[in-house]
């Protein structure tokens, strides 16, 4: 009785852990003329938010009808404007897939719809996209929110997918085979999803002093008719760029 039991603990935590990670592997090859980051899109933006790295392209084998998402946090002052991305069609009519920005409700669950948009997928496309939203969304430095595509009818039923970086992981990628609003479930590896617009300016400069130069012989307060004065400033340059 014992091992029978042992035996059925065992497969149920087999079946749990096959629902928990859905079976991938590396298989998609982009077009050619699609590359990654700025290259191959119609709209490229001055800036992206991105964690993927940049390498190899893997698909889900056996999971089908889900939406998978990315968490963002922009460093700085941010204006949300287009969402980059690359998918595969592995049909021969074209499909759509939908486009959502959302708030934060938990780490693993999207909060309030700010915008929404949709983009054409090709039959048999396997290249990079770029959507441009309907208006821009702004957030503020180390402001998370969510990007949201789906619902993805998947590789077993020869539709069109969302791929992933088999490299390091940022832990910010999810998915969920339920509802785009309920809570999704953290996947180990990341989704190739990029947010495209444009950090605020910014000045990080200091004036640390000021004084007058005498003829070249440094800081002075007084000067004489005839000597050459040059007003001089120290400046701190305290940003993260030149």
């Amino acid at each position: 009785m014992k091992l029978r039991l042992l035996f059925v603990l065992c497969l149920l935590v087999f079946a749990a852990a096959a629902m928990a990670s859905p079976t991938l592997t590396q298989s998609v090859y982009l077009d050619p003329t699609s590359v990654s980051r700025e290259g191959s899109l119609d709209n490229p933006e001055p800036d992206t938010l991105f964690y993927d790295d940049d390498d190899n392209y893997f698909r889900y084998t056996t999971m089908t009808n889900y939406y998978v998402t990315v968490r963002f946090t922009p460093p700085s002052n941010f204006q949300l404007r287009s969402v980059y991305m690359p998918l595969s069609n592995g049909g021969t009519a074209a499909a759509t897939c939908s486009v959502f920005v959302h708030l934060v409700q938990a780490a693993n669950r999207p909060g309030q719809q700010l915008m929404a948009a949709a983009i054409s997928i090709p039959g048999g496309a396997n290249s990079w996209f770029d959507v441009t939203l309907p208006d821009s969304v702004d957030f503020t430095a180390n402001q998370d929110f969510f990007i949201v595509i789906g619902q993805a009818t998947g590789y077993p039923n020869n539709g069109w997918y969302p791929l992933l970086d088999p490299q390091t992981t940022v832990n910010r990628s999810y998915y969920t085979t339920g509802s785009r609003t309920g809570t999704f479930t953290a996947q180990t590896v990341d989704f190739h999803l990029r947010a495209g617009g444009e950090f605020a300016a910014f000045t990080d400069l200091a004036a640390k002093g000021c004084y007058n130069d005498i003829n070249g012989d440094g800081p002075s307060f007084f000067f004489m008719p005839g000597d050459t004065v040059l007003l001089k400033a120290e400046i701190l340059n305290a940003a993260n760029v030149a």
